[in-house]
């Protein structure tokens, strides 16, 4: 990918550009929407000019705008929140004096109204936090309606392009044909699903944290016998497992696994690991433990039951969540630390997710879009879209944390101020995260489970490489998986609950899988991960 930075647009170039993308001055924000004009001026106006995107504290310093340019976008809004009033909205309306014409769609109808967006074709010029997925955006490409960014982002996005460069993220936003098609949300590489513990199970029965997996079953055998809840029943389960959440406990097993793709990897090879023999004897231990009464009734369980048990009942010893308060509630969450990963088998959750801001051809001016975005991924840009604004939405303490200002205008709580005056959340956003959010909390339930995230990521494996996919192999892939993943989980069920006895039945599983495609579909895969090293 080129490397080169291009000269910001003088006057002459700017009052050019404010005279294509729409009228100048007032404010057309509305949920109605209207269609922008057809055509692209980029080619003339941006032909030519080299040199450096200028910025000062992150933002384009083409910015404000001296007369007011407003363009078409279709937009996602939370369901009960305004986009047009939120706070870090408006503000960078005023930093920038950009404008936005916008169709609103939410929860409910989003998907709905953004594939009506291109099928009627009446799409707009931007998409922001649209849900819009990889393969819909390389569909559209392929008709000219979505556009490339690549010489885009060279040209006017060097926030985003610095950003790129330290998290070494280029292959991780460019699709199979070797374009980008949308600016990323972009985090720190997060945690996956966690495996937390009963506390006070442990300090009740005198046990330390396992640092083994074995010992972990010995933990589990000893709040199965030893009545640690007090009541006098047998009642604990000393693991919940929901169904289909067996894979989420493979890396406290020893095996780093990549649950997108059924797959281990050695460098870059992978292996599809359902079939494998190293699976078979997992399969085996997690019968065994079921067969001990370690594990709950794999074949009924479900995420619902695992949270009505754990916030109402004390039967619970172990579980599998994103957060412990999601299962046992935010006032126990505390007595439920996450398990100490036994190996450096912790996978990496991608911390670029699609879909932040795609462009269409009807986009007149995307230098001037892409400059807008840029800020987000700015350490200023970033903390206005996750926090607001200092002394109206939180409260700098000026000691490296934050406090959430309850009392002002933005809302009476942490949740109603981020809907109303911050960007993040539900859909990806075209930005980065921010370091204060994350390292100021001075929330009770988010600085803990900070802390047990900050745990597991010192046990992180290498991050796994993001496979992107032909319009042809997407088609074959979702054809092969929709019939092949349900199997395995389905198997799995039956060998954990005893209905089916794993040696003798082992053999059947694997031809089966092969008779539904799955050598084409490991072929597939290891055709995109090929791509991904370059080879």
């Amino acid at each position: 990918m080129k490397r080169f930075w291009v000269l910001c647009m003088v006057f002459v170039m700017l009052v050019g550009s404010l005279a294509g993308c729409g009228d100048g001055g007032g404010d057309q924000e509305s949920s109605k929407g209207t269609e922008s004009s057809a055509g692209d001026s980029r080619t003339e106006e941006s032909s030519g000019k080299t040199g450096t995107v200028e910025t000062a504290n992150g933002l384009s310093t083409i910015f404000p705008l001296e007369e007011a340019l407003t363009t078409d976008m279709f937009a996602y809004q939370k369901t009960g929140t305004d986009l047009t009033g939120n706070l870090a909205w408006t503000t960078m309306k005023d930093l920038t004096n950009m404008h936005w014409d916008l169709t609103l769609a939410s929860d409910g109808d989003l998907d709905e109204k953004r594939s009506l967006e291109f099928a009627g074709g009446e799409y707009k010029s931007v998409f922001y936090k649209s849900g819009i997925s990889e393969a819909d955006a390389m569909k559209y490409a392929k008709d000219e309606i979505v556009i490339p960014l690549n010489d885009l982002i060279d040209q006017y996005m060097p926030n985003f392009k610095a950003l790129m460069d330290e998290r070494d993220g280029w292959k991780y936003i460019t699709s199979s044909d070797g374009n980008i098609y949308s600016l990323p949300q972009v985090n720190d590489d997060g945690c996956g699903m966690m495996l937390f513990i009963n506390q006070e199970w442990l300090d009740k029965l005198g046990l330390e944290m396992p640092k083994t997996f074995e010992e972990y079953i010995e933990t589990l055998r000893a709040f199965k016998e030893k009545d640690p809840n007090g009541n006098g029943e047998a009642d604990e389960i000393p693991l919940y497992l929901a169904n289909g959440a067996l894979s989420q406990l493979l890396p406290y097993y020893g095996i780093a696994f990549d649950s997108n793709t059924n797959a281990t990897y050695e460098g870059e090879k992978m292996t599809y690991y359902p079939t494998s023999e190293e699976y078979k004897e997992f399969l085996k231990t997690a019968r065994s433990m079921s067969e001990e009464g370690l594990i709950n009734n794999y074949v009924l369980g479900t995420w619902d039951e695992q949270a009505a048990f754990g916030t109402t009942q004390d039967i619970l010893g172990s579980l599998l969540q994103w957060g412990a308060y999601l299962s046992v509630g935010a006032e126990k969450d505390e007595n439920w630390p996450t398990v100490v990963p036994f190996e450096d088998t912790m996978v990496p959750y991608l911390g670029i997710q699609f879909g932040g801001l795609v462009l269409t051809d009807r986009c007149e001016h995307p230098e001037l879009v892409l400059q807008w975005a840029d800020y987000f991924y700015s350490t200023e840009g970033s903390d206005l879209g996750w926090l607001g604004i200092d002394g109206e939405s939180y409260q700098n303490n000026q000691d490296g944390t934050y406090t959430w200002l309850t009392d002002g205008a933005w809302g009476a709580d942490m949740a109603e101020i981020r809907d109303n005056a911050t960007l993040f959340g539900d859909k990806p956003w075209p930005g980065r995260s921010s370091k204060f959010f994350d390292e100021g909390q001075t929330n009770p339930e988010e600085k803990y489970l900070y802390g047990q995230r900050e745990i597991v990521k010192e046990h992180f494996t290498e991050r796994f490489p993001k496979l992107s996919y032909t319009e042809d192999e997407m088609k074959k892939k979702a054809t092969y998986e929709a019939d092949i993943n349900p199997y395995i989980q389905q198997y799995e069920a039956q060998v954990i609950s005893g209905e089916a006895d794993l040696e003798s039945t082992w053999d059947e599983y694997v031809a089966t899988l092969n008779n539904m495609g799955l050598q084409d579909l490991i072929s597939i895969n290891q055709a995109a991960v090929s791509r991904f090293y370059g080879e």
